[in-house]
């Protein structure tokens, strides 16, 4: 269009002048360029809607026409479905798989509504509280699914294979592959359509679901998806009964946990250092969680590790029947400390407070430093000490706690 008006304007200062000018071809090379780039477009829009496969075409909606290479792959379908699945399914990823979601997931696979996921020794449920669990494995899975990625001379990913194989019988079910494309640097594309957070329709959560008979008329008498239930936090504000010096600062909790031994018992050392008169194998465990970066560390009760989710800081204190689980976290003018009771025998959540108290008790107080030594119950209050170990004060709060 520009060369358009350019010999237009051209035409026009020639006819003002009463002269011939030399240059009036602008004006219709402009036309014929705006013609190419019409029909081109038109041209494209056609092909790109013939050739696409449906995913496409659904993206294509609002469109002229795609910037890039159309994909013309089929959507992968299922071949069958797994016959009498038990619920079990096995994930296995190459080494090379360090974040190919969703198959990192684990708690939106299971809120899809698979009952168990399997990886390596552990079976992962979602319990009716919306909450992960594992234990170890047991029966065999029905359906094992493949997950692998093609890399090039760089060591970048390029391809996504998955391949779902029914067990024992090791019918292959589908086996897809999803090519990246080439032109797709900053976000990943991929041929056919694949999506990370993928809804029930879309790849690859629909084939595998579709495979899995969660899409059919099979009964699902073992498929039931688990109640779901939830809980929030309460506020209130606790009476500050005393504050003390002499507190276990770092340094002195160091010393007494042994800091030196660290390296030749690891694991003893972080559990006394995350859980308090908790007992061996009771607590959270930071060290081995397949999946800590995504659910959090596990709290690991009798050889079942229970997933609470993410925590700002993963602290537990043993008492009696029961655990409570906390972390101290900061606003304005108060410090806020953040505890749920939970049974030991099921995991299961009795209450769950935010409890704030004033900043003003000690100006060297760190909300990363308080640890609870103890916590008392007489009737429906709570005697809760604090330490701070970064100033080794002693705060003792009273809160009403249902």
């Amino acid at each position: 269009m520009l060369i358009v008006a350019a010999g237009t304007r051209q035409k026009e200062e020639c006819g003002h002048n009463g002269k011939s000018c030399n240059g009036l071809i602008l004006r219709p090379i402009g036309f014929l360029l705006v013609a190419i780039i019409i029909f081109s477009s038109f041209y494209l829009y056609i092909y790109d809607r013939e050739k696409a496969n449906l995913s496409e075409q659904k993206q294509l909606a609002g469109l002229i026409f795609k910037r890039g290479k159309i994909c013309s792959v089929p959507d992968p379908i299922a071949i069958g479905v797994i016959k009498k699945f038990n619920g079990t399914l096995e994930i296995i990823t190459d080494n090379n798989l360090s974040s190919r979601y969703p198959f990192r997931q684990i708690k939106r696979m299971l809120e899809w509504g698979i009952p168990r996921i399997r990886i390596g020794k552990n079976d992962y449920i979602l319990n009716e509280y919306k909450e992960v669990f594992s234990i170890p494995t047991k029966d065999e899975p029905s359906a094992v699914l493949y997950v692998s990625e093609k890399r090039d001379a760089k060591g970048s990913a390029t391809d996504i294979i998955i391949k779902l194989v029914e067990h024992p019988s090791q019918r292959i079910i589908f086996d897809e592959i999803w090519e990246k494309e080439p032109y797709s640097v900053s976000v990943n594309i991929y041929c056919p359509n694949y999506r990370s957070f993928p809804t029930p329709e879309q790849q690859p959560r629909k084939i595998l679901m579709d495979a899995l008979g969660f899409n059919s008329n099979i009964p699902k008498t073992s498929l039931e998806t688990p109640k779901i239930t939830t809980s929030r936090n309460k506020y209130i504000s606790a009476e500050i009964v005393s504050i003390t010096k002499g507190g276990e600062t770092h340094d002195m909790e160091r010393r007494r946990l042994k800091y030196d031994f660290y390296k030749e018992n690891k694991r003893l050392y972080h559990h006394l250092r995350f859980n308090q008169n908790c007992p061996p194998g009771t607590g959270w465990d930071g060290l081995s969680s397949l999946d800590k970066l995504t659910m959090g560390w596990p709290f690991m009760i009798n050889g079942k590790a229970y997933y609470p989710g993410k925590q700002e800081h993963y602290n537990s204190i043993c008492s009696d029947d029961y655990v409570y689980l906390y972390y101290v976290a900061t606003s304005s003018s108060n410090f806020h400390l953040i505890i749920r009771k939970r049974t030991l025998s099921d995991f299961q959540e009795l209450w769950s407070y935010s409890i704030s108290f004033p900043k003003s008790i000690s100006e060297d107080a760190r909300y990363k430093s308080f640890k609870i030594k103890s916590i008392k119950n007489t009737d429906s209050q709570y005697l809760i000490k604090l330490t701070d170990q970064h100033s080794g004060a002693i705060i003792t709060l009273k809160a009403d706690l249902n």
